[in-house]
Formats: structure tokens, sequence, C-alpha cells
């Protein structure tokens, strides 16, 4: 573990974990939102990356391009925050390594948060901008889903309502501790000082009621690690060591290698919950986004074809 991740897990337990440990709901979802939005503030992208805003199958979305993108492939990224929080914004600095070190454009997808937007408005956000990818001609092998945490979840389950819909299946999926079971009902270690240092019981169980509404927690649309993963294309998942949510991985990864799907899980020691969107500072982050960005790139089929005028417009 490099003295840059255990740094970054100490000031993240003061400043967020130990704060949300004190608030309720939805105090604690407003605290998580500002933070990921202050240290968005501190990450400026660097001069050569191009950001744009998009409407894509009707949904706001924010085109990230840190390489040529004519022709480039694109990895459709849905960002963390528990369901309640973060934006398109927030996770630019993800979205542009990713495109760097890929060669593929990445769509962040700005879908409605809980509890003003309740399930199923994020899935259905993140299904209609796929569809609107397909629409605009970007064939299905060009495009990768990714998220972390909550996005990893709408990654999963954007997949597997779309092969409901009889869509064509993406090129494959990457997830950073994705938060798959609801439930909570996962092994878990506890919560400080050699374990989990972001997260707490308390404000999972607060925000998936959120993310919920009525439905069920073990509906497998909201808690996908209990749906049918028959079908799905590859899937790679980085998760911490200690963290509250490593069980989500390990399970999933167990029930996508007895479904068929190829599978790789990287439990890192040390690290923090999502710990890929440190990027910045952590060098373990870059090491598993360089290993994201080559296991997409080499699932991702370059995209082909000029697009019709109309389509472009979707596109740039």
């Amino acid at each position: 573990m490099s003295w840059q991740s255990g740094l970054c897990a100490a000031a993240v337990r003061c400043a967020l974990q130990a704060r949300m440990a004190r608030l309720g709901f939805p105090e604690s979802a407003v605290l998580l939102d500002r933070t990921l939005e202050r240290g968005a503030s501190l990450l400026p992208l660097p001069r050569h990356v191009r950001v744009a805003p998009a409407s894509v199958g009707g949904v706001p979305c924010q085109w990230v391009d840190a390489a040529d993108p004519h022709g480039a492939p694109v990895i459709v990224y849905l960002h963390g925050g528990a369901f309640v929080a973060g934006s398109a914004r927030t996770h630019r600095d993800t979205a542009w390594r990713l495109s760097h070190e890929s060669g593929a454009r990445v769509l962040l997808v700005e879908y409605r948060l809980a509890p003003s937007h309740p399930f199923p408005a994020a899935l259905l956000d993140a299904i209609s901008a796929y569809e609107g990818l397909l629409a605009a001609g970007v064939p299905a092998q060009s495009i990768a889903l990714a998220g972390d945490s909550a996005g990893g979840n709408l990654a999963l389950a954007a997949a597997i309502g779309l092969r409901s819909l009889g869509a064509p299946s993406p090129a494959a999926i990457a997830c950073f501790s994705p938060w798959v079971d609801l439930t909570l009902s996962g092994d878990a270690p506890r919560d400080g000082r050699g374990g989990e240092s972001m997260l707490t019981r308390g404000f999972l169980r607060a925000a998936a009621r959120a993310y919920a509404g009525r439905e069920s927690l073990q509906d497998p649309r909201v808690s996908p690690l209990f749906a049918c993963l028959e079908g799905l294309p590859p899937l790679l998942l980085h998760a911490a060591s200690g963290e509250l949510l490593l069980d989500d991985s390990r399970r999933l990864q167990q029930r996508a290698r007895a479904a068929g799907v190829p599978s790789v899980l990287r439990a890192w020691p040390g690290q923090l919950h999502a710990f890929p969107t440190f990027a910045s500072v952590v060098p373990e982050a870059r090491a598993a986004l360089a290993e994201t960005a080559a296991f997409l790139a080499g699932h991702l089929a370059p995209r082909a074809a000029a697009l019709s005028s109309g389509r472009d417009s979707v596109l740039s």
C-alpha cells in the first residue's frame, strides 16, 4: 500500500465517514454530494481534454474526450454516489483518464438521483443513453458500460435490462466497488481503521431505501446480484480488500462465472471504496484505471462508418 493511499484513507475517514456517522439522512447525502463536488473543483482538466454537453436518448450527458474522437468507441460511464449524490462533473477526472488510457470517448450520464427520483428513474436513464447511442449509429460492439459504486449497479442492471428488451449487448462491463446488493446481506468488515474508511452501514441502508422507493430491495432490477447473469459480456471488477462492499464483488464474480460470463475480480489491499476514482493522488488507483482501460479497449471495436448529419449531432 502506498503512503498516498494511506493518507487519502485517513483524510476521507476524518472528513467524510466520521461526520456521516453523526448525521441523519438526508443530511449525510448532502455531505457526500458536497464532498464529491469540492473534490472535483480541485482537479482541473488538462488543456487537451474536451468536455461537451449532449442529450443522448433524451438524457443529459457529457462527452469527455482525451484522444481523437473520430471513429473512437464509447465507454458509457455511470457515476457513483449511492444513488443520491454525485454528477457528471464529479467524475470528469476519472472519465478523462479512462479516455486517455483507452483511446475511447467517455459518455458521462447525468442520471436522475433519489430520493427525488427513485427507482426506476436512474436505470431508465442509463438504458436510454445506451439506446440513444445505438440510434445514432454506434454499434453495440463499440460500446462498453462502466461505473463505480451505485454506478456499477446501474451498469450491470442496464446490461440486464437491455438483454430483456432484446437490444444488442455492450462489448464489456467494468465496475469499481459495485453496490449490487442493496439488502446488505453480504459479509462486511468493520467501519473505521483497518476496515471501511468511507461509507457507513446506516448511510447505505438509508440510501438503499431512498433509491428503491416502493420496490423490494431484493428485486433483481434494484439489486442486480440476484438477477440472471447469463449472456452478459465480459466483466472486470476492482474493489478494496477492506471495504464494506467487497463481498458484493466477490459474490457477483462467483455468480457471473457460474452463468458462463468471463469475469475477473481484483481486490486491492489498503484502498478506499471506489478507489480508482482517486487516480489524481493514489498510484494504485492509476494502475487500476490503466488495467480497466486496457480491458475495455481489448473488447471494444473501433466505431466504423461516418454517420449522417442528424446522428452526428448526438456524438459531437
